[in-house]
Order: structure tokens, then C-alpha cells, then sequence
């Protein structure tokens, strides 16, 4: 192992309890909990890096926030633990419950079951996943098969966006398809098909002849043709009043490993990518971009978001930062395109990010996109997270993340 993979490895086990993982190592009281999207991706990283200690740990994970599913399928955002490690509260989000929870959850347990070889924990949570399924079903609202997300509903908490968010859709997508590999479900297999079709078409709007059936808002969709006639990406949302114009970095890398985009599209997607990890000093790409600053009519709600101070100056946090976790997803993504020497390069600035100017190693939550300073909390786990399971997949290890069957 060389440095960078084996200080990540460190750091994870370093987070690892009887109940999961914790977000960090640091006494913050917000982060020294076990969270559910971090926790999963921690086991991900572990799995793929076969270490068993960790992939336990996932396991472990699932299993605690499952016996503390809501009554209706909701999953929790986070656990918290007291002094001898019990569970002593439940965060199912802040203002509002975060919807991408639902389907890391299922995912996590699918993961688990493919590390260990063994279904008996797919078939002990069966009625819990069952629900966490049906949950997302029940937040389409109108029944068009994509999950309508509020302000604040996943991991970009203090963003201001909301709809139809592309992160979650494919979430839900990569939910499906892993439950339909893990159990057979015949019929996930197929809502994972069918979800997929629909959001080939409906992130990327295009002026060819199109299934009308599949377009989700005709109004929109012939708006955003007029708008953006030759997209360079995936929108990351829409909702009632329009498109999202701003890149989604994640998103896209999703779409990309969930074999969305064709290979036009992924040579778009990248080619943007690489111009946007040039606009500052880390080479790292922006979690959204362009930034939200004072005179954009998004200002006050990007203000109103802030929970615990004020985070998002231009660059910073959501608002444009540099997140080795997303950059981690970025780099398999490259890795699956076939862009092998770009994703290697890009492994070395995400390891020049973690390791920091001393040599600390202090994997940051985030780096501003336009002054390289890290920012938030230090020793976060899935920034090692995403450098680990980039590595593997530079090894040609990665999750398989389809499974469907024809109509």
C-alpha cells in the first residue's frame, strides 16, 4: 500500500464502534455520531479494500439504523451515542428528514450482503428495506417515479435546491438495482429499467425524437431545449419553477457510473469537469458550480440555509467547494470512462488535499475551490473514504451498481 491508501485505511478503522462507523475522529459533537451516508460509504471503501474489520463495521452500521427505522420506512440521518457506546438519539434530519438516507440504507445492505457472500442479512431486513423502498415510492407524490426531495433534503443540507433532485433519483436507482442483484426481485429489477430510461431523458434534455410517455414536464423540458440546446451535463434537479443550471459534480459522476451517459456525454461531462478543476488552486473539481455570490438572486436562501454558522462564502462548503469524498466518485468515474491516467492524477491532488501542507494527514471535510484553504471538520472519514474506493477502482475493483431486466 502506498502512504495515502494505507493513512485513509487507518482512519477508518479509527472510527469504527459496535454501533457503525462515526463521521470523524475529532470531539465534534455534530459529527461523533454514526451517520448514515457516511457510514455506508465508509463500508463501501471497506469492502472493496477487503478488509474485514470494516466491512464488519458496515454491517454493524446497517443493522443500528435499522432498528431505528421510522414507523413509515424513514431511515435516520444519524445516530448519536452516549459515554458506553448505546444509542441515545435519533436525528432523522434538521428542519426537514433527509430523503437520500432511505435508499444509501438499502444500499448498504445490499453491500454488506456482497462483501460477506452471504444474503442472511438481506433476508433478515427484508421488511425494513421493503418499506425503505416503498417510502420512496410514496414521495413521488404524483406517481411519475421520481422522488420530489425538499430544501435541505440530502447531503448538500445548506444548498439551496429542491425537486427532483438527480442525486437522489440515482441513489434510488443504484437502491433498486442492487436489492434486485442481492434478492432476484424481478420487479425492482424492472422499476430500476424503467427509472433509468426516464432519467436519460429527463436530466438531459435533447431536441431528437424522444419518448413523450417518459418526459416527466413537457413544459419544462421544451424550456430547458430553448435554454440549453447542446448540454455539457446532467441537470441536477428540476421543479415546478425550472431546471437547475448549476453543475452537480456528484451527480454526474453517478450518471455516469450508473452507465447514463453514452460516450458523448461522458466526454462532455468531462471535459467540463477538467475546465471547472482548473479554477483554483487544488485542481480538485467543485462539488456545484458556478458559486452563489452576494448580487445572485439565491443569496438570502443560501444564507437562510446555514445551520451552525455561516459556511458558504463563494468556494466554500456547497457553495463551490472541493470535497475529496465527491472528488473520490469523480476519479471512479473517470476510472470507468476509460480515463485511466486523468483519474491517476487526480488520486495524487485528492492525496495532496488529505495530507495537507505539513504532512498531518487530516483529511478535511472540504478545501475552497478558489483559495485551496480547508475547511470544516478535520479526519473525516469518508474523504478517506473516497480516496480508498478510488484506488479500487484504479485496481479495477468497484461496485457493480446495475442490475435490471427488460420490460
Amino acid at each position: 500500500m502506498d502512504e495515502g491508501h494505507e493513512r485513509a485505511l487507518e482512519l477508518l478503522r479509527a472510527v469504527v464502534t459496535p454501533r457503525g462507523f462515526l463521521a470523524t475522529t475529532e470531539p465534534t459533537a455534530n459529527y461523533r455520531r454514526v451517520w448514515t451516508r457516511a457510514g455506508v460509504i465508509s463500508g463501501l471503501a471497506g469492502w472493496l479494500s477487503g478488509d474485514e474489520i470494516l466491512i464488519e463495521a458496515l454491517g454493524d452500521t446497517v443493522r443500528a439504523l435499522a432498528s431505528h427505522q421510522g414507523a413509515h420506512g424513514e431511515i435516520p440521518s444519524n445516530l448519536g451515542l452516549d459515554d458506553d457506546g448505546d444509542v441515545d438519539s435519533v436525528s432523522y434530519g434538521g428542519t426537514v428528514g433527509r430523503v437520500d438516507c432511505v435508499p444509501w440504507f438499502v444500499i448498504g445492505a445490499c453491500a454488506y450482503c456482497q462483501a460477506t457472500g452471504s444474503s442472511r442479512l438481506a433476508e433478515e431486513l427484508e421488511p425494513r428495506i421493503e418499506r425503505a423502498l416503498e417510502l420512496l415510492r410514496v414521495w413521488e407524490f404524483n406517481r411519475g417515479d421520481l422522488v420530489y426531495v425538499p430544501l435541505s433534503g440530502t447531503w448538500a443540507d445548506e444548498w439551496p435546491q429542491h425537486g427532483y433532485l438527480l442525486y437522489v433519483q440515482l441513489l434510488r436507482l443504484w437502491a433498486l438495482g442492487a436489492w434486485a442483484r442481492v434478492t432476484g426481485d424481478d420487479e425492482a429489477a424492472r422499476a430500476c429499467s424503467g427509472l433509468a430510461a426516464r432519467l436519460r431523458i429527463n436530466y438531459w434534455p435533447e431536441a431528437e425524437e424522444v419518448d413523450s410517455a417518459l418526459v416527466h414536464s413537457p413544459r419544462l423540458y421544451e424550456r430547458r431545449l430553448e435554454e440549453e440546446p447542446a448540454p455539457r451535463f446532467f441537470a441536477g434537479g428540476f421543479n415546478p419553477s425550472g431546471y437547475e443550471t448549476r453543475f452537480d459534480a456528484w451527480s454526474n459522476a453517478l450518471a455516469v457510473l450508473l452507465e447514463l451517459a453514452n460516450r458523448e456525454r461522458r466526454q462532455r461531462i468531462f471535459d467540463h469537469g477538467r475546465e471547472l478543476s482548473a479554477v483554483g488552486p487544488t485542481g480538485l473539481v467543485p462539488c456545484f458550480w458556478p458559486p452563489i455570490g452576494e448580487d445572485d438572486p439565491e443569496w438570502r436562501a443560501l444564507r437562510s440555509t446555514a445551520v451552525h454558522g455561516f459556511k458558504n462564502e463563494p468556494g466554500g462548503y456547497h457553495n463551490g467547494g472541493a470535497w475529496p469524498v465527491v472528488n473520490g466518485w469523480w476519479g471512479m468515474a473517470l476510472v470507468v470512462a476509460e480515463r485511466e491516467k486523468e483519474a491517476r492524477a487526480l488520486l495524487e491532488r485528492i492525496d495532496a488535499v488529505n495530507r495537507g501542507p505539513e504532512g498531518a494527514w487530516d483529511f478535511p471535510e472540504y478545501v475552497n475551490s478558489l483559495s485551496g484553504r480547508p475547511g470544516g471538520t478535520r479526519r473525516m472519514a469518508w474523504s478517506a473514504a473516497g480516496r480508498v474506493l478510488l484506488d479500487r477502482a484504479l485496481a479495477g475493483e468497484r461496485p457493480r451498481f446495475r442490475e435490471e431486466r427488460p420490460e
